[in-house]
């Protein structure tokens, strides 16, 4: 479980690295009279990302949420205006903004979210001598934040 939590701040860093860099790219563009409200409206969409890969990194579900709604509304944004061009650029912000959603809104990461306890592990000891039982038992114990040891005999 602890190295899922390095896992999620590992992915909000880069989010925040990423959000950053198309931040800078799109204010850079803004100054360009084709593009700047196209560019404004992107600034804002970037600006709602960071700040919810932030809460990402502090493990909190509103920021895992606001993500999620963020890169789908971002996504479909950008897929309109580029379904008959072949720019890699934005077509890549489409298929990013599509990953991830599909991964902040499994029900794993959406249960780690809401069951994160802040570091507090729990352990249980589960004893039963039919595997099949503890097998089953264990794996839901796991996914809801528990340190499961276990133990055939009584002894």
């Amino acid at each position: 479980m602890k190295d899922k939590f390095s896992d999620i701040k590992m992915i909000g860093y880069g989010l925040i690295a990423l959000y950053i860099t198309s931040f800078l790219v799109y204010f850079f563009n803004l100054y360009s009279e084709e593009n700047a409200i196209r560019s404004a409206v992107m600034l804002g969409f970037f600006v709602i990302l960071i700040v919810g890969s932030v809460a990402l990194i502090l493990l909190k579900e509103w920021g895992r949420s606001l993500v999620v709604f963020t890169n789908l509304v971002m996504g479909l944004y950008l897929l309109k205006p580029y379904i008959s061009t072949q720019d890699i650029v934005p077509i890549s912000y489409i298929f990013m903004n599509f990953i991830i959603f599909l991964f902040f809104s499994q029900s794993k990461v959406r249960l780690f979210f809401k069951n994160n306890s802040r570091m507090k592990w729990r352990t249980v000891l589960l004893i039963d001598d039919d595997q099949t039982q503890w097998v089953t038992v264990r794996s839901i114990l796991m996914n809801h934040g528990f340190s499961v040891l276990v133990a055939n005999t009584g002894e």
